[in-house]
């Protein structure tokens, strides 16, 4: 498996993952193994690709999840290529259990979450997070300014708009970074003396993957903490 599997910030399965040959991705790596199946996806690169097709080892290229429907798509597609398509349909039992039912419809005022990431990115349509605020009962500040995909957030308008909810990344030991730094701004800080705020760990929303199902019961109690009790 990827050698990022072992990445604790990363991945979900880190510790299930410990001990567990990994590659970084070479053509040379996956010729030594010799597995009887390779899978990529379309981030994968295609003259890796090509390169372990040639040497006769059959490889599988699955789309890369950008959401929830994705991420079960993937796991109906692997589970069919291993002969185990009753495995993959419960691990998507499991998701869906765990996301729970979707919110009501309503024409209330939804709440407005603000995802932040270093460099002041965000995820706006199309995206993980856009689906699993959408799914905890939130409307997703980037898109409502008409984002699209992993995009730049102009601190005017988040400063500006009217959040209920901030979420920002979990601190990691990672090494520090500039771009982590931005999140330091000081109208970054004085929206968050009035806006609650909460992190998720990276390793949810690096790889879209089926323990980021998490994410939405995650959000929906964040959502429920604003409300009044009673």
């Amino acid at each position: 498996m990827t050698w990022l599997a072992g990445d604790k910030n990363r991945s979900a399965e880190a510790a299930r993952a410990a001990g567990i040959p990994v590659n970084h991705g070479s053509a040379e790596e996956i010729a030594r193994i010799a597995p009887d199946l390779v899978l990529a996806d379309t981030f994968s690169d295609p003259n890796t690709v090509t390169m372990i097709r040639r040497l006769g080892i059959p490889v599988a290229v699955l789309p890369a999840p950008t959401d929830f429907a994705g991420i079960m798509d993937r796991v109906r597609r692997t589970a069919a290529l291993l002969g185990n398509s009753e495995r993959g349909e419960a691990v998507i039992a499991e998701m869906q259990a765990t996301m729970g039912p979707p919110p009501p419809t309503s024409d209330a005022r939804k709440p407005l979450v603000a995802e932040i990431e270093p460099g002041f990115f965000t995820e706006g349509e199309g995206t993980l997070i856009d689906d699993a605020i959408s799914r905890s009962g939130g409307l997703a500040l980037g898109r409502v300014l008409g984002l699209h995909g992993y995009a730049s957030l102009p601190l005017e308008r988040l400063v500006s708009a009217p959040i209920d909810l901030i979420i920002l990344p979990a601190e990691s030991d990672g090494s520090p970074s500039l771009s982590a730094h931005s999140l330091d701004h000081p109208a970054l800080r004085d929206k968050l003396t009035t806006v609650p705020r909460f992190s998720i760990p990276a390793f949810l929303t690096d790889c879209p993957a089926p323990a980021s199902a998490a994410l939405v019961p995650m959000i929906r109690r964040a959502l429920a903490s604003l409300r009044p009790a009673g």
